[in-house]
């Protein structure tokens, strides 16, 4: 009952305490453990059969395969905590889903004004002042180019808990904050995020095709893509790995990976492109591809399959696949991976704008992002199952 939780730490609070803790999947963890402390739990049951299901499939994979459980069992804690604690929070201490969405939009905002204030230190100063939570330096070398991370541990992740804000204040351009929305989306566009760029680049095509514009939208999808890949023949003949260049090259790299699959020439790529790609292949390449290797495993697979070199990249991202499409696939195979994106866009609701940008959120895991609990994960999976059609009362306003 919400009468029993503990009152030291009121709805509002918890409710910030676990939006700003995902800059950070640790303290993430914590605030979720902390709403598990103050709360009476919800949805206990269900999590705890959908534990034992992946415990099952994990055991009888792993006797098969002759893999450790240590890892299994890991994940599947992790999992159960952020499953219990997340639906605890939206069912016991939030009253709709418009007032938790709200928070993460200013604190959207709040990032924005972070990353200015880092891009003027490290252009003016050449300091970064967030350089505490980041691998980089603290002096910055500006040739190189410059990446915003704000508070968040890498660029990629700031860009990607900044796109469902960007998509959901297009879809509500009308009603938003034009100059709050201008400087997040500086911001977004500074983290030079690959996964972030892909995906919005989607979400716009989509916009265009489900628009009565459709003969515009093809002709501007086939100009893009004329221009994408000429840019990125152009960025590659230069060598040239900062900004827009960079990712067109990484495209390139990407692209030209899959018609000669094997690890040692992968070494070749740039970091990012080489990590996508070496763990693609140990994906593919993986035992019981029909049903996975168990939760967990993916690491246990690499090192199996592609034995330690020399190489300094080498093992990069191994423990979380790079991509949650790779990561699905290696773990659960091509029945489980088929399963999930079934269960995605049989619940995509067009007519709801959280479960939108909730969707290309997920989409942008698929392509950057292995964690199955890093950038809040399980929040936005469970504001996109949690706003289809069958769930919503409204357009705008989603009730429990």
């Amino acid at each position: 009952m919400k009468n029993s939780r503990c009152k030291l730490i009121n709805d509002t609070l918890i409710q910030w305490i676990v939006i700003v803790s995902i800059c950070n999947v640790r303290l993430e963890t914590y605030a979720i453990i902390l709403v598990l402390l103050t709360t009476q739990w919800k949805g206990f049951s269900f999590y705890f059969r959908i534990a034992s299901l992946f415990l099952i499939h994990a055991l009888l994979l792993t006797l098969i395969l002759g893999y450790s459980m240590i890892k299994p069992l890991e994940q599947i804690l992790l999992i159960g905590i952020h499953g219990v604690g997340y639906y605890t929070l939206l069912k016991s201490r939030v009253k709709s889903i418009d007032e938790i969405w709200g928070k993460y939009l200013i604190f959207c905002e709040i990032l924005g004004y972070m990353g200015i204030f880092q891009a003027v230190c490290m252009l003016m100063i050449g300091i970064n002042p967030f350089s505490f939570v980041n691998l980089l330096s603290r002096t910055v070398d500006i040739e190189n180019g410059l990446r915003l991370h704000a508070i968040f541990g890498e660029p990629g992740y700031l860009s990607t808990f900044l796109l469902p804000y960007i998509i959901y204040s297009i879809n509500k351009f009308s009603q938003i904050d034009k100059i709050k929305f201008s400087i997040v989306f500086i911001v977004f566009v500074g983290a030079f995020g690959a996964g972030g760029f892909l995906v919005l680049l989607f979400y716009i095509l989509y916009r265009l095709f489900t628009s009565k514009y459709k003969i515009l939208s093809c002709t501007l999808a086939a100009l893009l893509m004329f221009y994408v890949g000429f840019s990125a023949k152009g960025a590659s003949e230069r060598e040239d790995q900062r900004g827009l260049t960079g990712f067109f090259v990484k495209l390139e790299q990407s692209s030209n990976a899959f018609s000669d699959m094997d690890p040692n020439s992968l070494e070749l790529l740039n970091a990012s492109t080489y990590a996508s790609m070496a763990n693609l292949w140990v994906a593919i390449n993986a035992p019981s591809r029909l049903l996975g290797t168990g939760i967990g495993t993916h690491q246990q697979s690499y090192e199996r399959l592609y034995p330690p070199t020399s190489f300094n990249l080498y093992g990069l991202n191994k423990q979380d696949a790079y991509s949650l499409f790779t990561r699905l696939l290696s773990e659960f195979g091509i029945l489980g991976l088929s399963l999930f994106l079934i269960l995605l866009f049989k619940n995509f609701n067009r007519n709801n704008e959280i479960n939108v940008s909730c969707f290309f959120f997920i989409m942008t895991l698929f392509v950057r992002g292995g964690h199955y609990t890093i950038n809040g994960a399980f929040l936005f999976g469970m504001l996109f199952f949690m706003t289809t059609r069958r769930k919503c009362l409204t357009k705008t306003k989603v009730f429990f």
